[in-house]
């Protein structure tokens, strides 16, 4: 979890948990293979099933809809912005579902063992074949993640931003993150924008008033919660070329971030 991030993965999802943050694992290793399934067919890069499938439960959990469908000899759990759907219905399952293993929602007090996220899922048979009006996409869940906001519209002041000792600031992460690609990173920035409980973890943008436009602002992802306009010191470590799914992919992330508010 394929569409072009708009991730990510902004801000309306429900709140999530699971072990480690951005947990969102493709899984090509699949114990099923395509010959237990036979109705349906296996997606050749991340192994989940593909085609159609036969709704044996489903139910909606904040702006997601959950479903446990049969493809064909094999039994999953999906989940996706918010469709119309009832037991019974065929859904179209889709390529490159992202599979998290041990997902554990907050709402409903329930562990997946296994369970794939996808961009969207819509009902084939039934009378969610037709979106209704108030689901939503992921791109519109999340839209403008990409975007840092200002705090209250208003231009943040970095004058006060420094290079902590023996850090290196958002301009240089960017200039040399293929080479620190894997290696624990500290900066320091002030917060632009917040978008919380998106795959387990919060997702913050930072900028310290170094580079141009694509290089002035990197993305964290934490479990640590903070607010626009917070001054923050942050030591994570850093990925290049980063695909969750679902459009969400980064050149440069920074995971697993520890966030100290100075």
């Amino acid at each position: 979890m394929k569409t072009a991030l708009t991730l990510a993965l902004a801000c309306l999802l429900i709140p999530f948990s699971a072990p480690g943050c951005g947990n969102a694992k493709r899984q090509g290793d699949s114990q099923t293979t395509a010959d237990a399934v036979p109705d349906t067919a296996q997606d050749a890069e991340y192994g989940n099933p593909v085609g159609p499938a036969t709704v044996l439960e489903t139910m909606d959990v904040g702006t997601y809809t959950y479903v446990y469908v049969d493809s064909g000899g094999q039994k999953t759990w999906w989940a996706a912005p918010q469709f119309q759907v009832a037991v019974g219905d065929t859904v179209h399952l889709p390529a490159g579902g992202a599979l998290m293993q041990d997902f554990h929602s907050e709402t409903l007090d329930r562990t997946f063992e296994e369970i794939y996220f996808a961009g969207s899922l819509q009902s084939m048979t039934g009378p969610g074949s037709r979106r209704g009006a108030g689901a939503i996409s992921m791109e519109e869940a999340h839209a403008g993640i990409d975007m840092p906001q200002k705090a209250e519209g208003a231009p943040l002041d970095f004058s006060d931003i420094s290079k902590p000792e023996g850090g290196r600031t958002v301009a240089e992460v960017h200039a040399v993150a293929k080479d620190l690609a894997g290696e624990e990173v500290l900066l320091r920035g002030k917060v632009v924008k917040v978008s919380s409980n998106i795959l387990s973890c919060n997702w913050v943008h930072v900028r310290d008033g170094t580079g141009e436009e694509g290089t002035n602002d990197l993305t964290i992802t934490t479990q640590d919660e903070v607010q626009v306009g917070d001054t923050v010191l942050v030591r994570g470590t850093l990925v290049t070329d980063k695909d969750f799914g679902y459009g969400y992919r980064f050149a440069v992330l920074v995971e697993q971030a520890d966030l100290t508010v100075e």
